[in-house]
């Protein structure tokens, strides 16, 4: 991410400004499109604005580019449970688990 633009989101997520914060992650998805960890983030701010399908195709685009990325499946997973998609959700805590072992995000 541009350092203007992590540094904005920053300041946004602190004041709970996901709308800008989304905002600030489409921006630099465009500058950095392959970057995996931008999707997972703006997968994390669709799912504070209870936009879980969008949080969905992040998370996946995120786990498409980097298969070992732990978050990915963490936000996966938790979107999925808000879904009432246990069977997924179940699958993509798991993998997750198994990327980050002792990661206890995957186990509270």
């Amino acid at each position: 991410m541009a350092p203007d633009l992590e540094l904005k989101s920053k300041e946004a997520l602190v004041d709970e400004n996901y709308y800008l914060v989304y905002d600030l992650f489409y921006k630099a998805i465009g500058l950095n499109p392959n970057n995996a960890d931008l999707y997972a983030d703006r997968a994390q701010v669709n799912i504070k604005v209870n936009n879980l399908t969008n949080a969905v195709v992040d998370a996946n685009k995120a786990i498409e580019l980097n298969p070992s990325h732990s978050k990915a499946y963490l936000r996966k997973g938790k979107v999925c449970i808000m879904l009432e998609e246990c069977e997924t959700a179940k699958a993509s805590l798991e993998m997750g688990a198994s990327l980050a072992p002792g990661d206890s995000r995957f186990t509270d």
